[in-house]
């Protein structure tokens, strides 16, 4: 969980950098800035910010359990798409 809330807090912090403005905009990767227009991230920014981030969690929870990659990696992932869609469609009812 912390390991999400960083990976969106690095990705705000990272929104006006026009160094990592490289690659397809992926929508709805900034989901409080979709009522502005600027919800959308170019992929470089997205994967500096998310890919630290997935690797602190498996290494969290690889430490904390005794899990094979495979499954860390699954429950990560599947744990980002719930929290994310959800905040995304909280955001969007607002």
């Amino acid at each position: 969980m912390i390991a999400l809330c960083a990976g969106v807090g690095w990705l705000y912090l990272l929104r006006d950098d026009t160094a990592l403005r490289a690659g397809p905009s992926m929508k709805g990767a900034l989901p409080l800035q979709e009522l502005a227009g600027r919800g959308a991230q170019p992929l470089l920014r997205v994967a500096v910010a998310w890919i630290p981030a997935g690797f602190a969690a498996g290494i969290a929870l690889a430490l904390c359990t005794r899990m094979r990659a495979a499954t860390i990696g699954g429950a990560c992932g599947l744990l980002a798409f719930v929290l994310r869609f959800a905040t995304t469609a909280a955001s969007e009812a607002v």
